[in-house]
């Protein structure tokens, strides 16, 4: 079990001033977008957790989708990439979207979407 969050940032999600729990794929599909938003060096505990956004923020998509994998792939409950990860830039924005579709330890296919914000 884990505390829901909101799926626009991952505020912790107070619903009529409670919180609420998530478990099963619900909560795999939440530690993926953790893992994802978590910036390498950001963490105090474990300083080589997290992508290196700020690094690749000039690189090829290319770059970003092999991070992206990596975090996703390396999610506790995950098995397997059923297919390779998606990675939309809005240069504009600097914002990005990942999607993915995962397999996870109960067997259960999920389809997953993530925004990032990749720029300072």
């Amino acid at each position: 079990m884990d505390i829901r969050t909101t799926a626009d940032g991952g505020d912790i999600d107070l619903t009529n001033g409670s919180l609420s729990l998530v478990s099963g794929t619900e909560a795999i599909a939440q530690h993926m977008a953790a893992r994802l938003r978590t910036w390498q060096t950001e963490s105090p505990y474990d300083r080589a957790a997290g992508v290196p956004w700020l690094q690749l923020a000039e690189q090829p998509v290319e770059a970003l989708v092999y991070f992206a994998e990596r975090a996703i792939s390396g999610t506790p409950g995950v098995v397997e990439l059923v297919e390779r990860v998606r990675v939309f830039v809005d240069g504009a924005t600097r914002q990005a979207t990942a999607t993915a579709r995962v397999r996870v330890i109960t067997g259960d296919v999920v389809d997953f979407s993530a925004p990032i914000t990749i720029g300072a």
